[in-house]
């Protein structure tokens, strides 16, 4: 069985992060079994955050790689979708982790034209 570590709920949502929103209907769309086990300290999670799913010992974190492995195991999460939707999902699905990068990774009081 597959166990989600997960924030509590919050906010009204099943639970306090988006991206562990996101692993919970990944997890009901995959119909794998799993288990929800709540955590307040992702410090011990690989990359310290979470989501992250344990499975026979093994630590998956971050809900594309969480989707990646239900995909392994014969998820279609893709399966409504025509070919045109599915080559137009690669690049969507890049510009979120992009701008994730830029903006974490950019030096501070840094513009695109300062050269610093």
């Amino acid at each position: 069985m597959i166990t989600l570590i997960t924030f509590a709920p919050s906010f009204g949502q099943i639970a306090a992060s988006p991206f562990c929103v996101k692993a919970i209907w990944l997890l009901n769309m995959s119909g794998e079994d799993w288990q929800r086990e709540d955590s307040t300290d992702p410090r011990n999670m690989p990359k310290q955050k979470l989501p992250a799913i344990r499975v026979d010992g093994q630590v998956i974190a971050d809900s594309d790689n969480i989707r990646a492995f239900l995909e392994s195991r014969g998820a279609d999460f893709d399966g409504g979708l025509s070919e045109m939707e599915k080559a137009a999902r690669a690049p969507s699905s890049a510009w979120p982790r992009s701008i994730s990068i830029f903006t974490t990774c950019w030096p501070a009081g840094a513009t695109m034209t300062s050269g610093r």
